[in-house]
């Protein structure tokens, strides 16, 4: 029983047992977008609205992996 619960203890401090890890993924990098502001509104050029869509897409991609983390996380507990 002692070497059992050596084993375990062993395990348990090299990290074979216990919580999962996981690794946050790291923040995208935005690119700077340029914006002139008018009394109608706002003015983007072509381009700055091409980075700020990709910018876009990064967010939703990075919150969807988080997402998935969270679930995958939630699904080991039950």
């Amino acid at each position: 029983m002692k070497f059992i619960s050596t084993f375990i203890a062993l395990l348990i401090m090299i990290g074979c047992v216990g919580p999962a890890k996981f690794t946050i993924p790291d923040e995208p990098t935005f690119r700077q977008v340029n914006a002139y502001a008018y009394e109608e509104g706002l003015c983007f050029e072509k381009k700055d609205v091409e980075i700020f869509v990709d910018n876009i897409k990064m967010l939703k991609a990075y919150a969807d992996e988080l997402r998935q983390m969270l679930l995958d996380i939630q699904k080991d507990d039950r």
